[in-house]
This record gives structure tokens, sequence and C-alpha cells, in this order.
């Protein structure tokens, strides 16, 4: 699986080799030389690179517990999950196809079994049904990078030594956990997958990567701050934003700081990231003037108070987009998103609902959504 992030390309493989067990590893190369198997980075102990062919790398996605049964993972599908504000990532196992969560993309919850095989791929006979390479598509997303709550998964499916595998799909919806805390039920083989949200974790190499915008760039915002260029946009100061139909409710404007982000990240992204607006002990209120349509929001947010000292909802046009954002390691910072939202009365209302410290926000983007795309029915 590999999926674009910034500017580089992270493939996420399985490392076959006789030494160690069979699991999924992951390795970067920038886009400009993605091409090249000498310029790629592999993650290993903690860090990635130097770019390099063979050598040493670490498992980020573990086959399942027990390990007598789980045997390997393998064949992984990864996309940003915008229902769950996280990576998911389906893969094989020997028992069945499994899915986990990330805030980062390499420290990866307890998988969960999501449909389980009729017989495990250790036991497979010739005359046995087999499934292999599980991936997830939402119709409403661009493109297999970016996932929503509901969708399809494909997969193979074939008859040992006496025919081809064929592609198949079945739908899927993801829950979280219910009210009272326990953990929604596994998906059976005949229904949707269900994937349980693990805790926040430290961000780490890849913390702050989405999938790639999609749709026009509209405008982006430097939330008390100056203009300033970000991933090639122009984004508008503070007074320019005031001044095109930004409101900013009940904000507080937070002094400059000197924070330098974790991850590093250019100068302009760095200035933008040390100015903020925010809320003290209750929920920022925002809107923003816009035409009626379809967009993509974006939201940046950088901690410059405390480890873990904030949490909020996302709530856009009255409807929650992503719970319990913003725990983030003091100077770490996070681009979240993106979410999708309808914009009917001419204003986009956005709202941080506190759960614990106060909201912060350093930076909006705004881009126009695009037209989902059909998925054609695979033969069943």
């Amino acid at each position: 699986s590999a999926m674009q992030v910034g500017d580089y390309l992270y493939v996420y493989y399985t490392d076959w080799s006789p030494d160690q067990p069979d699991q999924i590893h992951m390795a970067r190369a920038p886009l400009a030389r993605a091409a090249e198997p000498g310029a790629y980075e592999k993650y290993d102990n903690g860090r990635v690179g130097p770019p390099r062919l063979g050598g040493a790398s670490t498992a980020v996605i573990r086959r399942p517990e027990p390990v007598a049964q789980g045997i390997f993972a393998a064949n992984a599908s990864v996309s940003y999950n915008t229902y769950l504000g996280r990576y998911l990532a389906t893969f094989d196992a020997s028992q069945g196809f499994y899915a986990t969560t990330s805030t980062d993309g390499l420290t990866w919850d307890a998988p969960r079994l999501i449909f389980a095989y009729p017989q495990p791929h250790d036991q497979v006979d010739p005359g046995d049904t087999w499934y292999s390479y599980a991936s997830l598509i939402s119709p409403s997303e661009s493109n297999d990078a970016s996932t929503s709550r509901q969708g399809y998964i494909y997969y193979s499916k074939g008859i040992r030594d006496q025919s081809w595998h064929r592609p198949m799909r079945r739908p899927f919806t993801l829950t979280s956990a219910n009210a009272s805390g326990t953990p929604a039920p596994t998906a059976t083989p005949t229904s949707a997958p269900a994937v349980t949200p693990a805790p926040t974790a430290t961000p780490a190499l890849i913390a702050t990567a989405t999938p790639p915008q999609r749709g026009a760039f509209v405008k982006g915002i430097n939330l008390n701050g100056r203009s300033t260029t970000i991933e090639g946009n122009r984004w508008k100061s503070w007074d320019e934003a005031l001044a095109d139909g930004f409101a900013p409710g009940n904000a507080m404007k937070s002094g400059a700081t000197t924070f330098a982000p974790s991850p590093t990240t250019d100068t302009e992204t760095s200035a933008m990231l040390n100015s903020a607006i925010w809320r003290m002990g209750s929920d920022l209120n925002v809107t923003q003037r816009l035409t009626n349509g379809a967009y993509q929001i974006y939201l940046y947010s950088m901690e410059n108070h405390l480890t873990n000292y904030r949490g909020y909802d996302v709530r856009l046009e009255n409807q929650t987009v992503a719970s319990n954002v913003g725990q983030l390691a003091r100077g770490a910072w996070a681009k979240y998103g993106p979410y999708t939202v309808t914009v009917q009365d001419g204003t986009l209302n956005l709202d941080l609902v506190r759960r614990t410290g106060d909201p912060l926000l350093m930076g909006i983007a705004i881009f126009q959504a695009d037209a989902p795309v059909s998925v054609t029915p695979a033969p069943r």
C-alpha cells in the first residue's frame, strides 16, 4: 500500500525475510525520487533513514495475538479515515482479515478480526475456498488514500488449485465504542467491519500527515498571524480574513510563541503554528462567510502549553466530524482533516467543543470538495 503525504510517498510493505516473522514495515521516499529503489528510507527502531537498499527495519503492523494463530501480517491497505480521524489499515493474517488504526502511521493499536476465513490460511487444502488482499474503498472519497465511515471492502476469493482469485466486495460501516465505553462487537463474515479507535497517541514521524487535498483551494487563514504561503497556497492574514467574512466569535487571541514544531516543518508553517486563537474553559466558536456548496476543511493545531493538556470535538454546521482531537505532546503539531461539509446558508459554522483544557486553533484551510466517484460492483 502506498500513499502520498506532503512531499513523500509512504509505502507499507510485507517483509518476507526468512530470519524474522512476516510482518508489515514502512518506508518512504521523496516524491521526486519515488521510482528510485535506493531513495527509500526504512523505519527502524524509532527513526527513519538513511536512504538505502536492504538493511534492517522494524515492523509497524505486527501479526495478531496469539502469534501461533495469527502467524503473519501481510498485504496492508492503508488510508486516512475521516470518520475516525486516524489512519486505518486492513491486512491479511492466517485467521482472516484484520483492521487496526493509528494516529501517526507508525504506532498501531491491537488489530481486530473483521472477517474470519472458513479455514485458516495455514490449513487450506486443494479445493478449499480462500481469501486475500482486503482493501477499503469509500465512494465518497476521490481515491483509496482516504476513506470515510462507509464504503466497500474489496477482496479476492478463489478455490485453491482450481480457480483464479476473483474480485469481490461487500459493504462496511465503521462503528466506535458505545456510550458505556464497551468496544463495538467484532464484525462477523456477513456483517460490516467494526473499528474501535484507540486512545490518542503521542505523534511521531508522520503524525501531522493527512491525505493530499482534493478540489480547488478556496482560502487559508493564519489565525492571529500574518499572510503566508502554506503548501503552495497563499493564506490570508488575520486582518485580511476579518475583512473577508471571518468572524472570530468568542475567540481570544494568543500571544506569539517561539516553538520549534515537532515534527520539523518549513519556515512558513512553523510561523503559522506559533500564532493562535483559543477559548478559556469553554467551546470555541467561529464562522466564515462562504458561497453555498461542498467543502473540505483542514485544521492546524500545535500544543503550546502542556502535553495532552487539551481535547475537543470538531463540529461543522452543527455536525460532529471528529471526536477528542487536540491531544498532543508539548511542541507537537497536527493537521486534522479533511472534514467534508456542505454550506447551505452562506456561512460555515466551526465549533471546537471543549472536553478538557482550552480549545486552540492555529490555522484553517478550505478546499472545494470533489464530487463522489462511482464504484462498479464486482462479480459475486
